[in-house]
């Protein structure tokens, strides 16, 4: 996107309630007003979390679960 913040990727691609492997997911962190968020790839999700590959996630890049409450948006790139 250009720029150093996880929420300008809801900029770009489009909005899917679909996500597939290697969509983009973005999730808001401290609350969802905040600018603050986090960025990584939809692996897979389960009733109440979603696994996202992406780096900066216990420190090293792994896939990790988060509430799919704190899901912004999915996006697919192409």
């Amino acid at each position: 996107t250009g720029k150093l913040n996880a929420r300008s990727w809801l900029t770009v691609g489009k909005v899917t309630t679909e996500p597939k492997p290697g969509d983009v997911v973005v999730l808001w962190r401290s609350s969802v007003d905040s600018w603050k968020g986090h960025v990584g790839f939809f692996i897979k999700e389960t009733e109440d979390q979603v696994y996202m590959l992406g780096g900066n996630q216990g420190n090293q890049v792994q896939i990790a679960p988060y509430a799919k409450n704190r899901v912004l948006n999915y996006i697919k790139l192409s």
